[in-house]
């Protein structure tokens, strides 16, 4: 993004109702902080492209450790008012990093974890030092949206998994996959990690420097679950790794189709296809969801590339996911010493970026971008 001058930073800004409520409204008034301990907004609200919001959730840590106070807000994205808050408490001592939506729920999937107060509280440790996994099954909680075919409906679906969630590339209702007498299905896409036993977060990143040799560092993959919802509540899920069990991370739809039966194609960074062990990301991956088939581009020797951001190209999206959408990723060109904006065609992956918008300067390793016309119009 090219440099602007703080009036026209601010005047970008402005233009969406919606951006100008969120900045108002990240920790909502009536999201009360039980015992003083705080409160705070997910890094990762959804679009809810059919209906024309935006959706999050503010939360704030029990004083018991044993719960999460959350609130989930849906905004309209033209005017900015709240549309639905519902509250809840989620079944977990850590507030989870993401979250799915489809046309009926909202999915929340808790990782086995603990924070160690005293030493977070005491100031004797840094966040990260203080987080330590148990060892314990993944939990899914979905909780009903309130104009939705659930509304007022709650679920914990015990996965009997220790496996770890990272980030969820999207989530629909699957009327296809339920077995009958009354079960409603879901599938939930994610990155995560295959198994992670009790000890410290992140203890396999230990050292100087990481260690990418014999799996020292889980791979991380794409799963995709399948969850049913019986009347008698015998929930299940069923978990298998896909794309091939490539090694993957940051895995994104058109926001057009997230949440949807439609949505077909998920991209994201590739690591390396064995999945033997989490490495840097070289190259990118689309996986058809509807075809299990994977589709791959590897960077040239010695560029790292980032994560991948969704653009939806203008007068598509008029039905099914065609990959009618342009991908940009940052890339990091180690013989060069530069970075560059790499922008690809989301339907002809394979064939590599059609444009390289080269830097002057390298850019360090970052995560987490996003599109906004508002601002690219302006130019």
């Amino acid at each position: 993004m090219p440099p602007q001058s703080d009036q026209r930073r601010a005047r970008a800004r402005s233009s969406s109702p919606l951006r100008a409520h969120l900045c108002s409204r990240l920790t909502p008034p009536s999201a009360r902080a039980p015992a003083g301990l705080g409160h705070a907004f997910t890094a990762h609200p959804r679009p809810d492209v059919a209906r024309g919001r935006m959706v999050g959730w503010s939360w704030a840590s029990k004083a018991s450790m044993d719960g999460i106070a959350a609130e989930i807000w849906e905004w309209d994205q033209q005017s900015g008012e709240a549309l639905h808050r519902t509250p809840v408490e989620l079944k977990a001592a850590i507030a989870p990093h993401d979250f799915a939506l489809t046309d009926d729920w909202y999915i929340f999937a808790h990782n086995a974890m603990e924070l160690e107060l005293a030493g977070f509280v005491s100031g004797r440790k840094g966040p990260v030092d203080c987080l330590v996994t148990t060892g314990g099954e993944v939990l899914l909680q979905l909780v009903g949206r309130p104009d939705g075919a659930a509304a007022g409906e709650q679920h914990l679906v015990h996965t009997g998994d220790p496996y770890f969630n990272i980030h969820h590339a999207t989530a629909f209702d699957d009327s296809a996959a339920a077995d009958g007498d009354g079960a409603r299905a879901l599938r939930l896409f994610t990155a995560g990690w295959p198994r992670v036993g009790k000890g410290p977060f992140l203890g396999d990143w230990g050292g100087d420097v990481p260690s990418y040799d014999d799996g020292k560092i889980a791979a991380t993959r794409l799963f995709e679950s399948t969850i049913t919802l019986r009347r008698d509540g015998a929930h299940t899920v069923e978990k298998v790794a896909v794309a091939g069990g490539a090694c993957i991370d940051h895995p994104h739809v058109d926001p057009r189709y997230d949440g949807t039966p439609s949505c077909r194609y998920v991209h994201m960074s590739l690591c390396n296809t064995p999945g033997e062990s989490g490495s840097p990301p070289i190259g990118y991956l689309r996986y058809d969801l509807r075809e299990g088939e994977s589709v791959r581009w590897w960077a040239p020797h010695g560029t790292f590339c980032e994560e991948l951001v969704v653009i939806p190209k203008e007068g598509g999206g008029g039905g099914d996911d065609e990959a009618d959408a342009w991908l940009a990723g940052m890339m990091y060109d180690s013989t060069r010493g530069r970075s560059c904006l790499g922008i690809f065609d989301a339907a002809a992956l394979e064939d590599g970026p059609v444009c390289r918008l080269w830097l002057k300067t390298p850019v360090p390793h970052g995560l987490h971008g996003c599109f906004s016309p508002e601002l690219a119009h302006e130019f």
